[in-house]
């Protein structure tokens, strides 16, 4: 589910024990993107288009976020 703002995931690695989890704000805005497989600097700059914010805190934010993503299995490191 994702109406603009907010995006709905489920993790299919094991069907067993997956659960629902709500990404939000930028979290939201990252998943939009990965649709289209990009490395983490053309992540930080379609980012960076649509908001005024510095690229240092980005780049960390980002880099937290991507973390997060793949500790829960939602992202393949290969394509980030």
């Amino acid at each position: 589910m994702d109406d603009g703002e907010r995006v709905l995931v489920l993790s299919l690695g094991d069907p067993s024990v997956a659960k629902p989890i709500l990404l939000e704000g930028m979290a939201a805005a990252v998943w939009t993107l990965l649709v289209v497989p990009m490395d983490v600097a053309d992540l930080i700059q379609a980012l960076n288009a649509d908001r005024p914010v510095g690229l240092e805190t980005d780049s960390r934010t980002v880099g937290e976020l991507l973390s997060a993503l793949r500790g829960a299995a939602l992202v393949d490191t290969a394509s980030c």
